[in-house]
């Protein structure tokens, strides 16, 4: 007997969708106010404020909303940075211990000074982290998001406008020359929103959406490595300008422009995959409608 296709619901219920980073969400800021937080609690806390963001901005509308949805959007946002800052610091110690061990025994002096720093530029984001998180506004935060969000609807074939505009929005980013790593940077966050909001629509619309996160993952992963070294390069010129830094640190620091050299060509070269995002097998119910859209019509396949 031939197999049902599974039944997919013209809208989006956005409470649904935003239940799980609702609950992330929850979840990371108990352990911080317990003081309970590792390096991985930090990293969901940013994605789950991340992933909020996005569906805040494109989904909800806040620019179309009321000052409720505009508060909530500017505190989550400033969530977001606030844990990012502890986020970097992770990621950075993780890369100069990384970096120094493969520079040979002259990279011990560097690590342990580049550390010490990095510890004490930690602690203190965190502590502002947990000052933030403290707030009664901050604390109420997934409970008013719940509020929010719930009974909103928005309709599938509205989701696929949506998704396929940050595609060609990402596009006209990945078309500039992309020289220099600010820039990179941006397409990188662009694709990030892609899959943010792929994987926030996937109730909606199935594998499709659930393809086309996984390609924007990919696609991220390989850009990352070259942001991390542009940030660990920043953190060795900062050393740089205190008062006795570190032997060898002149030396060190051509090495890593050299590997970020390297890191950002092949980035670069990765970013063909925005090419084959668009390729995703739209539902046909949906297509008619998303194609009715100027400015996306050219990227359905």
């Amino acid at each position: 007997m031939a197999r049902r296709p599974r039944h997919r619901p013209a809208h989006l219920d956005l409470g649904d969708a935003g239940a799980g980073p609702v609950a992330q969400l929850a979840r990371r800021l108990r352990r911080i106010h317990k003081n309970r937080a590792q390096a991985r609690d930090i990293h969901r806390l940013r994605s789950a404020c991340r992933r909020l963001e996005a569906m805040l901005e494109d989904l909800v509308g806040i620019e179309k909303s009321h000052r409720k949805a505009s508060r909530i959007y500017e505190d989550v946002q400033m969530l977001r940075k606030r844990a990012g800052k502890v986020r970097d610091a992770d990621v950075a110690s993780e890369l100069i211990k990384h970096a120094t061990h493969a520079f040979g025994s002259a990279g011990n002096d560097i690590w342990i000074a580049l550390e010490d720093q990095l510890m004490i530029d930690r602690d203190e984001s965190l502590d502002r982290l947990a000052d933030t998180a403290a707030r009664r506004k901050i604390a109420d935060l997934p409970d008013r998001l719940a509020s929010l969000l719930k009974r909103r609807r928005l309709p599938a074939d509205r989701l696929v406008r949506i998704i396929l505009e940050q595609i060609r929005h990402t596009h006209q980013l990945a078309k500039r020359p992309l020289t220099i790593p600010k820039d990179l940077h941006q397409t990188r966050l662009a694709i990030k929103r892609i899959r943010d909001l792929a994987e926030l629509a996937a109730p909606a619309l199935g594998a499709p959406a659930r393809t086309l996160a996984a390609r924007a993952k990919r696609l991220t992963d390989r850009l990352g490595r070259a942001q991390d070294l542009v940030v660990l390069i920043e953190m060795l010129d900062d050393a740089a300008e205190r008062k006795n830094p570190p032997k060898g640190l002149a030396d060190f620091r051509r090495t890593l422009i050299a590997w970020h050299l390297r890191a950002h060509t092949r980035a670069v070269a990765a970013l063909a995959g925005l090419r084959s995002m668009h390729k995703i097998s739209l539902p046909t119910k949906h297509r008619a409608a998303a194609a009715s859209l100027p400015s996306t019509r050219r990227l359905l396949p």
